[in-house]
């Protein structure tokens, strides 16, 4: 949080200095992403779309904003338009699969979780929201098998071992 803070801080007073850089509007909508203030993220990105529409960097941050604020269809815009002219773009197919889980379209959270889990394994948030969508569905072994690593990454962590424990017990796999 205080890193963030110190972003937003040192983009600010940049923006005195020139107030229109694509990469200063950019970094303090993250900062402020991360500090959640997710309103005063979109108007920074917005702003930069009224310049540059298709940047993707710019609509990434923008989805990420709007999935901070349970907006999942208008994330899912944002994902979307990103794959459409860049369909190996592994960030929004995390967007995506968030954004598809959120609306309830766990068939195609599915995918897209998917493919980004394949190239970010090591992605615990991903990796535990593609298992909660393969137990929507009812895919208790194929969620059982995206769990498992979190008994290594995360032994200690009690959400881990609860998803854990709720595939096997649903798969009838017991001696997980």
């Amino acid at each position: 949080q205080q890193d963030a803070a110190a972003a937003e801080e040192a983009y600010l007073a940049a923006f005195k200095a020139k107030p229109f850089n694509l990469e200063f509007q950019i970094g303090v909508a993250r900062a402020q992403i991360s500090l959640k203030k997710i309103d005063e993220a979109i108007v920074n990105l917005e702003a930069v779309r009224k310049h540059f529409p298709d940047h993707v960097v710019t609509n990434q941050y923008r989805a990420l904003a709007a999935l901070h604020s349970k907006d999942y269809e208008t994330a899912k815009r944002f994902a979307d338009s990103i794959l459409k002219n860049l369909p190996e773009y592994i960030p929004a197919h995390l967007i995506a699969g968030a954004a598809n889980y959120g609306l309830g379209n766990f068939e195609q959270a599915n995918v897209f979780l998917s493919r980004y889990l394949a190239t970010a394994p090591g992605d615990t948030h991903a990796r535990a929201l593609l298992g909660v969508t393969q137990l929507q569905l009812h895919r208790p072994k194929d969620a059982l098998e995206t769990f498992q690593p979190l008994s290594k990454d995360r032994p200690d962590d009690s959400v881990a071992l609860n998803l854990i424990a709720t595939a096997a017990v649903q798969s009838g796999d017991l001696t997980t």
